[in-house]
């Protein structure tokens, strides 16, 4: 897998279904990080592997969910002009 590979990923935790758009954010030799999204989650899912031996490796995951994080478009919209309100009415 390439680095800005993406694909769709359907994940059921609890009874609950949550639909993100993946993608292979960073390939190094000893970590992998996904970063997913849809319109209400941000997840993070960042894989370290560090060799203990000609036999072992170490998997470390660090996976964040973060609801309601904030995004690139949340950023975006703060920096926006100002919507007017509409006149109340008489």
């Amino acid at each position: 897998m390439r680095q800005g590979t993406v694909w769709r990923n359907t994940s059921r935790f609890r009874g609950r279904t949550s639909d993100l758009l993946y993608r292979l954010a960073s390939r190094e030799p000893d970590r992998l990080l996904f970063i997913g999204d849809n319109k209400t989650v941000t997840a993070t899912d960042d894989l370290t592997f560090q060799a203990r031996s000609a036999t072992t490796t170490l998997l470390t995951v660090v996976d964040v969910h973060a609801p309601g994080a904030v995004t690139a478009s949340d950023v975006a919209a703060l920096h926006a002009p100002p919507k007017p309100h509409p006149a109340p009415a008489a």
